[in-house]
């Protein structure tokens, strides 16, 4: 027979486990959301390179529209 004490902590372990498994799941996908974003960066690199703008020099100079 199982006491009150043994099925709380079954379910406690049980709540842990799936705790982690959340954890990591949701690590993979912050993981995966970073390497799109770093991927879509490169992209928008590119393609101010392609229009002949240096994408790394700061610039100071703004003006008027």
């Amino acid at each position: 027979m199982v006491t009150p004490t043994e099925m709380i902590e079954a379910e406690m372990d049980n709540l842990l486990a799936n705790i982690a498994e959340d954890r990591k799941l949701i690590i993979g996908d912050l993981l995966g959301i970073r390497n799109s974003i770093l991927e879509t960066l490169k992209e928008v690199d590119q393609i101010l390179k392609d229009f002949g703008v240096d994408p790394n020099e700061k610039t100071t100079n703004k003006e008027e529209w």
